[in-house]
Formats: structure tokens, C-alpha cells, sequence
């Protein structure tokens, strides 16, 4: 799965640029010491007094473990990272077995929770994205350029990966879960049809309101693929990229 990404993400860049893409360092160990620099929490979060999600704001940021269908782990930042005339900036920082890819999107809101079409809808708000392979120059991407349509097309799945994960209207069960950021009680549980760091199928979910982002404290998807919530904040974030001019 991470193989894919990167190779998709490196087609992307290649459209927008018509260069060359970056190389594919392998770096398991120091993704594996990035990921135990994150020990087990004995944090005990409070039960949601609902599923409704908190805004976004400028500062948050959550942190994971992701291991993907092949077994390979990554590490993954979330940071809510400013604001501007664009909307607010969404940062998200993977780093793989087979590289780092740093992407910066500008979405014109905070994408809606609750909604079947909440995916769609998600990857319709993102204005501008700024993206980094590896040490590469950064590249900036303006969606409202009509040249841009096609790359716009491939970078859907960022836009669903992005949205919140909250399933509000839906009957859900609430059960504790713990995740190496703590112990969320009570947290809300949801079993279908999910998108996370660019994962897409069946998987069950649990959420919590006090995450930042997306929500999630854990994650079951098909296969060997798993995510789980390592650290979060409210306030501390600062981007990895430029800002466009």
C-alpha cells in the first residue's frame, strides 16, 4: 500500500512539474526509532459527551503508526498548520520505508462530518497544495488553474484521506480503547466503508472528539492494515513547508 502511495505521489509531482521525480531511499530504521521514541501513554481520556468533532485550529496536530497491507510501518503527522485567503492549511507528513512525502493543502473549510458524500465533498474544498518528495524542492499546485485539472483528479484520495472521520446520525456502539496516546473511554465505534492515509475500504473505527483532525484513536482495515493514534495536541503545530506567495 505505501509502495502505491508513493508511486502515486510521485506521478502527481511529475504532472505538475514535467521534471524528474525524487528516488526511493529506504530508511526502516529510522522509521522504526521515530515510531519507539513514542511510548505508551498513561494518559486516561474522559468519555465524549457526543460524536459531534471539534473545529479545526490552527496548531493541532496527531500523530500514528500506520502499517500497511505488506507489514512496512509509517509514521504519519496531522498538523492544522495556519490560515490564509485560501482557507485554512492541513499539513500531513508520511514517512515510509520507501521515502518521506510532506503535503500542505488549502482547504476552503474544514471538511463535513456525517455525511455520506463527506468524502467528495472533502476533496472539492482543497484550493492549493504544496508537496515535497524527499529532500525535492517544494511544489505548489493551484487547483482554481485550469491546467492543473488532471493532477487535481489523481489527488481526489488526499481530499478523502483529509476528510473528518466522525459518523454522526448513525447508531453507534461506545466501548474503550486504548492506543499507545492514552486510554479513550467510551470512544465511538464504527464498522464500513473508511478512508484514512489513503486506505480505502472496509475497516472498523474507533473515534474520539478530543483528537485532533481526523478523530481516530485506532483503526482495523482489510488485510494487515492498521493505524493507531501515538501522541496529539491542541496547539503546537508548525509547518514543514513554504507558504505560496
Amino acid at each position: 500500500m505505501l509502495r502505491k502511495i508513493y508511486k502515486l505521489q510521485l506521478l502527481i509531482i511529475v504532472l505538475l512539474t514535467q521534471g524528474c521525480a525524487a528516488g526511493e531511499p529506504r530508511a526502516e530504521q529510522r522509521i522504526e526509532q521515530l515510531l519507539r521514541s513514542h511510548g505508551a501513554a498513561d494518559a486516561v481520556i474522559a468519555a465524549p459527551e457526543s460524536a459531534q468533532p471539534a473545529p479545526w485550529r490552527v496548531g493541532q496536530w496527531a500523530t500514528y503508526r500506520v502499517i500497511d497491507d505488506h507489514g512496512e510501518s509509517a509514521y504519519l503527522k496531522l498538523s492544522v498548520v495556519g490560515e490564509a485567503l485560501c482557507g485554512i492549511w492541513l499539513e500531513t507528513d508520511l514517512q515510509g520505508y520507501h521515502g518521506r512525502t510532506t503535503q500542505k493543502l488549502c482547504y476552503r473549510s474544514m471538511p463535513p462530518a456525517g455525511r455520506r458524500d463527506s468524502a467528495d465533498a472533502a476533496k472539492n474544498l482543497v484550493t492549493v497544495m504544496v508537496t515535497r518528495i524527499d529532500d525535492g524542492a517544494a511544489i505548489v499546485a493551484d487547483f482554481s488553474d485550469p491546467g492543473h485539472k488532471y493532477a487535481k483528479a489523481l489527488f481526489a484520495e488526499v481530499g478523502k484521506a483529509s476528510r473528518v472521520n466522525f459518523y454522526l446520525g448513525l447508531d453507534l456502539a461506545q466501548e474503550d480503547v486504548t492506543a499507545p496516546a492514552g486510554r479513550f473511554l467510551l470512544a465511538f465505534r464504527y464498522h464500513g466503508a473508511a478512508d484514512f492515509a489513503w486506505y480505502h475500504g472496509d475497516a472498523t473505527v474507533w473515534t474520539h472528539p478530543e483528537v485532533p483532525v481526523t478523530g481516530i484513536v485506532r483503526l482495523l482495515g482489510e488485510g494487515k492494515y492498521t493505524a493507531e493514534l501515538l501522541a496529539y495536541g491542541q496547539s503546537g503545530a508548525a509547518s514543514e513547508l513554504p507558504s505560496p506567495p
